[in-house]
């Protein structure tokens, strides 16, 4: 059978589960895991500040026959003038915050199509997932300069892998 799943994302605190992603996750100054032009105009990020850390994770909602893992990201290696993107990744979900983050610390213009980011190299067996149907959470986090220009920017694009047998 083949593998299935759903990336989430998780707000709060305590962080909690707010539902499959669909379509994207607002880089904002607030504290949630909403997709949309109007959570993105209410919630701008002031110069000089950081956005809150957008937490997400997958569940694995159909197993394989024999194992899924070795989940990976990337993007195009390439930031809107002015910001920096950064991610990491933590098996541990704590509130999110918009102080520097301490997990997402790796620059993610680095994680591109010939060189990868490291999201969660588990490999779990169908046993595994019926215990535990989650991967490793991956962390982002946007950081912008004071002299960046304000106004809409373009979306990032977030690409993710995984192998399964």
């Amino acid at each position: 059978m083949v593998a299935t799943i759903e990336v989430h994302c998780w707000y709060g605190s305590p962080i909690a589960d707010g539902g499959a992603i669909a379509g994207g996750a607002d880089l904002s100054s607030e504290d949630n895991c909403a997709y949309s032009a109007a959570n993105r105009a209410a919630h701008p990020i002031a110069l000089g500040m950081n956005s809150f850390e957008k937490w997400m994770r997958v569940k694995i909602t159909g197993a394989p026959d024999n194992w899924i893992g070795q989940f990976k990201v990337w993007g195009d290696g390439a930031v809107y003038a002015g910001t920096t993107l950064k991610y990491g990744t933590t098996g541990t979900g704590t509130a999110p915050t918009n102080d520097p983050s301490i997990v997402a610390v790796n620059d993610f213009t680095t994680a591109v199509a010939g060189t990868k980011g490291v999201w969660d190299l588990t490999v779990r067996t169908p046993a595994m997932i019926a215990i535990d149907p989650w991967t490793n959470y991956l962390v982002f986090q946007l950081l912008v300069a004071a002299g960046a220009t304000p106004g809409a920017w373009t979306p990032e694009v977030i690409y993710y892998e995984y192998m399964e047998a």
